[in-house]
């Protein structure tokens, strides 16, 4: 038995009808061509009706023979419109069926969801309480940052330093040399 080599690109073979082009070029072709014809009769202008008849046909020769990214210019033009006229935004929509082990819960006894419901209660009144002292506690410390403490003094001394102290700020002094 002779052995025959199998052609590599078997899905991707276009049979060549008219010559070297396939039939979708050759429609592509016939149609803009004609259509090229037709615009050529319209415009009275003679400068025009050249100018638009030849784009018209050079859309056609591009429809026929210039692959974008190894993809026909049809197959460009076909998924363009398809993506322009198609909405953008999708909606997930579930139609699956529960599966069946969550189909035959039983419902939790009133005794249990009253505790769950009160112990919920309790949590949130117990949050809600510490925040209110946490609230206070950040209250105190800006108020240090605003009003410096005073610094109790001995009885023995005068009255005059203890108000220039508790009046002044403290200032730090530098050991360092002075210019």
């Amino acid at each position: 038995m002779d052995q025959h080599p199998v052609p590599r690109q078997i899905t991707t073979f276009e049979f060549k009808l008219v010559g070297f082009l396939t039939i979708k070029q050759f429609i592509y072709i016939v149609i803009f061509v004609a259509l090229g014809a037709i615009v050529y009769g319209i415009f009275p202008v003679p400068i025009l009706n050249i100018f638009f008849a030849i784009i018209v046909g050079s859309i056609g020769l591009a429809f026929a023979f210039l692959p974008v990214n190894d993809r026909p210019l049809d197959v460009w033009v076909k998924n363009l419109i398809k993506r322009l006229s198609s909405p953008t935004q999708y909606k997930f929509k579930k139609q699956n069926a529960p599966p069946s082990f969550l189909l035959n819960m039983t419902p939790s006894s009133p005794s249990q969801l009253t505790t769950h419901v009160d112990s919920q209660k309790k949590l949130a009144n117990y949050l809600g309480k510490n925040s209110d002292k946490n609230i206070s506690k950040k209250q105190s410390i800006n108020n240090l940052f605003q009003k410096p403490i005073s610094i109790p003094q001995k009885k023995d001394q005068s009255n005059q330093n203890t108000s220039n102290i508790t009046n002044s700020s403290p200032s730090i002094k530098s050991s360092g040399p002075t210019k």
